[in-house]
Formats: C-alpha cells, sequence, structure tokens
C-alpha cells in the first residue's frame, strides 16, 4: 500500500508568520514609544525599576504617572515612602530631568531636545527599524523554505508555492507600511 503524501496547508504558515511579525511589531512599537520626543508621554519612565524592600518594581507598580504639559510629568506615588527610592531610580536613568517632590508625589520636568540629540534620536530608531527588519527577513525565509520544500516533497502544487508566495509578500508589505507610519510618527514627534 503507497503511503499518501501529506498535504501542507500553506495558509496556516502564513497565519504563523503574521502572528510572529505582528509579536515583533509590538515589541519595537513598545520600543520606540520608551524614546523620548518634545512631549513627554508617561512611557518615558514607567518602566523604570526601583530597588526597595529588596525587591525590583517598576514606577507603574508604584504610582500613576499623568502629564502636567508638554514636557512635564506628574508621578503621583501610591506611598510617600516611595519618593525617595524612586528619585534616586529616576536620577540615574540619565533622562536629564529636573526633579522636584512634595506630599504627594515628584513633579518631573524635561528640557528642551537639543539638535545634537535629536540626531541621535532620528539614528536610534533608524538602528531599531533595520533590526526589526532582520528580524522579519529572517520570519519570512523560514517559511519561504518551508514552502518549497513542501513544493519539492510533493506536499504542495507549483501552484499553491506561487500563491503562498505571493501572499507572504502581501503581508510583508502591509508590515512594513504599518513599520513605516509608526516611524514617520515618531520621527514627526522628535522633530516639533
Amino acid at each position: 500500500m503507497k503511503e499518501e503524501k501529506k498535504k501542507l496547508n500553506y495558509k496556516e504558515l502564513i497565519d504563523d508568520l503574521k502572528d510572529k511579525i505582528s509579536t515583533e511589531l509590538s515589541f519595537f512599537e513598545e520600543e520606540i514609544k520608551k524614546i523620548r520626543t518634545e512631549r513627554v508621554t508617561p512611557d518615558l519612565i514607567e518602566g523604570l525599576q526601583v530597588e526597595m524592600f529588596g525587591q525590583r518594581f517598576s514606577i507603574k507598580q508604584l504610582g500613576m504617572v499623568s502629564i502636567v504639559g508638554p514636557r512635564e510629568l506628574f508621578l503621583n506615588l501610591w506611598d510617600p515612602s516611595y519618593i525617595d527610592p524612586v528619585m534616586e531610580a529616576i536620577q540615574k536613568s540619565n533622562l536629564g530631568a529636573t526633579l522636584i517632590k512634595d506630599q504627594k508625589g515628584i513633579k518631573i520636568s524635561f528640557p528642551p531636545l537639543s539638535e545634537e540629540f535629536k540626531k541621535n534620536l532620528l539614528k536610534l530608531i533608524s538602528q531599531k527599524k533595520e533590526i526589526l527588519r532582520k528580524k522579519i527577513r529572517n520570519l519570512k525565509e523560514k517559511i519561504w523554505n518551508k514552502v518549497r520544500d513542501a513544493e519539492q516533497e510533493k506536499a504542495l502544487s507549483e501552484d499553491e508555492k506561487f500563491r503562498a508566495k505571493k501572499e507572504i509578500q502581501e503581508v510583508l508589505d502591509d508590515y512594513q507600511k504599518k513599520i513605516e507610519e509608526l516611524i514617520e510618527k515618531k520621527e514627526k514627534e522628535i522633530l516639533e
């Protein structure tokens, strides 16, 4: 009795590719949110780690960050005893912020960005974009290799291989567009 070759469902591979690229894109988006612009956001400090009681906490766990102005944040801490360790963590982060404490929390003021600093931020974004592109290229190669191997093993027809190639390219084009939109928005925020 002849054993029949198992057919490959290339749509599942493409769905897997979408999931993996989406995960990478989400990570990239979170990374560039942390990059400072002329308008500060809570993302800038919420992830900073604070050493207290022999443990590490993120600022987000210790209080609520609100936007006071384009270059000012206010950190309302759940407990006033957190103020000094949190101030120390913010100062160690080298964000260049001026900190003023009161009974309820910490006012955090950021200086305007210098032209040199803006150029460095744009370079950083470009580097992060290139890293993301390499990851996506590697994901595409893995999927494409599976498709080609399946066609050679007769688990996929030649027509299906070409349909898969077309759909893979459409997925990549869609995500490249999303990446460019994110970068364009961030660059605009930096250059404001």
